[in-house]
């Protein structure tokens, strides 16, 4: 194709052009598949999978970084745009941040592309009654009850639905049916595992080698973000004095702490509530809860009941009554390690470090751990690197060694750790070298400047 001199027919000037053309076109294509072999090869950056990108999301809202938890949430929506599951997430992210228009475009969205997905119905119900159209919440719960006849939530949230709008017949059927079906449900099996299970059923599998890292991705994925959003309590003997003196005793009927055999239908529901972040309802569910013959007036408030209310106190950024909530569970069963755990997060969310710190060490005291235990250890020990006295430099150390085993792609835990190392001038070279690996992995950073 190599020529010199120039052309005196428009013809040949115009094939060779078109040659030309036809020539750059394929050795473009060459280029960009040479540049491409080698990222084939190395496999440089590893693909997210969707469950770990919902972890992502919850942990970012824990931290509450809103905005970085809808980057991962959006991706999450590219990556599936046809998982129910995956809008039905991002509507419950956007009922935690007050946004209900986007919320119930994510919920209705959900339902056009699975219209049985149970949870997506419920919450449309519920924003419909909060947005006054009855007849659309109508609609929607009870087609919820027909896509699931075996769903207790539906049943009862449709019973509460009946039971405002004054209409106590259906509102009693509806609790007898769910009641029906809580009685015959087998061990373990309430609203929160049957909720879960339509909205995701996939756990984060980030870990590595973990303590108690199957459980506790497990149970991340049954009880959502209740137990990111809430704080726990305190260590020593002086701490217990400290819950004890500030929990007013409660009535004598309030003593009481027989629970019925199986949740009620209200506490049930009401975790299911807590988690998609529908707090009026989830209000109605636990009033309703004391009324009912196995609720607070008859047998006296359980443990259950007032975590539920704390939760719900929590989410509504009503700390000093959460606070002090949890003070009167604690007042009646003091090793309760969820109570600490909620009582810790609500000290660490109000500015009080000291006191969540003596709470989540409390917590980890006991054998029995709460579900989700990465946001304790990570408060912990960033409470821990914020005291920055040489011991507990090297407890900041064992807690975030215990959320990065938890949790092996968290970036804030790994730069936790780091300061740490040169804090305590460590010279790990396993770790040093962990860390260069994965920020060579991420493309940013280098720990040799």
């Amino acid at each position: 194709m190599l020529r010199t001199e120039a052309f005196s027919d428009p013809e040949q000037l115009q094939a060779f052009l078109s040659q030309l053309y036809v020539y750059l076109v394929d050795q473009m294509h060459l280029a960009l598949n040479k540049t491409e072999e080698p990222r084939e090869e190395e496999g440089l950056q590893p693909v997210l999978g969707a469950s770990q990108l919902r972890h992502f999301a919850r942990e970012a809202e824990l931290n509450r970084d809103f905005q970085l938890a809808a980057q991962y949430y959006q991706e999450r929506l590219v990556r599936g745009p046809t998982e129910p599951s995956h809008w039905c997430d991002y509507g419950t992210f956007h009922m935690r941040t007050g946004d209900h228009v986007k919320a119930e475009e994510c919920f209705q969205h959900a339902v056009s592309l699975q219209p049985a997905h149970l949870p997506s119905l419920v919450m449309c119900g519920i924003l419909a009654e909060m947005g006054a159209r009855y007849g659309d919440a109508e609609t929607y719960l009870e087609g919820a009850t027909c896509a699931r006849p075996s769903s207790m939530v539906a049943w009862t949230v449709f019973g509460l639905f009946h039971q405002s709008q004054n209409n106590h017949f259906q509102a009693e059927r509806c609790f007898m049916m769910a009641g029906r079906l809580a009685r015959s449900s087998p061990p373990g099996r309430g609203a929160t595992a049957e909720g879960r299970e339509d909205s995701q059923g996939e756990g984060p599998n980030l870990q590595g080698p973990q303590l108690q890292g199957s459980k506790a991705a497990e149970q991340d994925e049954k009880e959502g973000e209740l137990h990111c959003i809430g704080e726990e309590p305190e260590r020593e003997g002086k701490a217990d004095t400290e819950v004890l003196a500030a929990a007013r005793p409660p009535p004598m009927t309030d003593r009481t702490q027989s629970a019925p055999p199986c949740p009620s239908i209200y506490m049930e529901t009401a975790q299911f509530l807590l988690q998609n972040h529908a707090l009026q309802m989830a209000q109605r569910a636990l009033g309703q809860e004391l009324l009912s013959s196995e609720g607070g007036l008859t047998h006296g408030l359980t443990t259950a009941y007032r975590l539920a209310t704390a939760k719900l106190q929590m989410l509504s950024a009503d700390y000093c009554s959460a606070a002090a909530t949890l003070h009167e569970a604690l007042a009646h069963t003091i090793k309760e390690p969820e109570a600490w755990a909620l009582l810790g997060h609500c000290s660490y969310l109000s500015g009080e470090q000291a006191k969540a710190r003596r709470c989540y060490e409390r917590c980890l005291d006991y054998q029995d751990h709460p579900a989700d235990t990465h946001p304790i250890y990570l408060r912990l020990g960033s409470v821990y690197l914020q005291e920055g006295e040489l011991e507990d430099l090297i407890e900041a150390e064992y807690a975030l060694t215990e959320a990065n085993t938890l949790n092996n792609m968290n970036p804030e835990v790994w730069g936790y750790l780091a300061l740490v190392s040169l804090k305590l001038n460590l010279q790990d070279e396993s770790l040093l070298r962990e860390i260069k690996e994965l920020q060579d992995q991420l493309g940013f950073g280098d720990p040799s400047f």
